[in-house]
């Protein structure tokens, strides 16, 4: 996880997987990578979920309760001029722009890695996972990538936040010389969420790049 930390930037974490990717082909491997979207994951954090993870990860009874008040009892409504909407609850999502919304959000995405048989970057709500091999045996790199996805979709239900399969893509990336001799273009297995399988593409625009 490297969102919204001191040196932690979106360059350091595209640096880590390309320099992952360059040493895969040099050693005769490609490499299948998955892009998870998830929508508004900011606002579908879950405030019980959120105390769990507090404790899990060692956080006294005296600070989840800090958390608690920081979170809870908040409100929320729509002025347009002098029209005003209806006072509404705040139910779930941490505070955009505030110093710690971005924190709790990062310890709430925080266990999941170590679930995943594959490498797995995050940054924020974005999450990228990947696996190398030989290209004669894809078809055994994406069996455990797509393992890796189905895990990612359990821990998004379990997290409260939506895994958009739509937007989730997935991608090969390899030499023009693999693709061609090992004819990756038709042999390449799909990778499903929630059945749908993902849609393959030659290009992703990852972490505002």
């Amino acid at each position: 996880m490297s969102g919204y930390r001191k040196g932690h930037s979106t360059n350091s974490v595209l640096l880590r997987i390309r320099d992952d990717i360059i040493r895969a082909m040099k050693k005769g491997e490609v490499t299948l990578i998955a892009f998870a979207d998830f929508s508004k994951a900011f606002d579908t954090v879950e405030y019980a979920t959120v105390f769990k993870k507090l404790h899990n990860v060692g956080f006294s009874h005296d600070a989840i309760y800090w958390v608690l008040n920081y979170l809870t009892g908040r409100k929320q409504y729509v002025q347009i001029n002098e029209k005003q909407s209806q006072v509404v609850d705040v139910q779930f999502g941490v505070p955009q722009g505030s110093i710690l919304g971005p924190v709790l959000f990062n310890l709430y995405v925080n266990d999941l890695e170590p679930d995943l048989e594959c490498s797995c970057y995050q940054y924020a709500d974005d999450t990228t996972l990947y696996r190398h091999s030989v290209p004669s045996k894809i078809h055994e790199c994406a069996k455990k990538l797509q393992d890796a996805m189905t895990v990612l979709e359990n821990w998004a239900v379990e997290s409260n936040l939506a895994l958009n399969e739509t937007k989730t893509k997935q991608m090969l990336i390899t030499t023009s010389k693999m693709f061609r001799v090992h004819g990756l273009d038709t042999v390449v297995p799909d990778i499903r969420v929630k059945a749908q399988t993902l849609e393959k593409v030659e290009e992703f625009k990852l972490l505002g790049t």
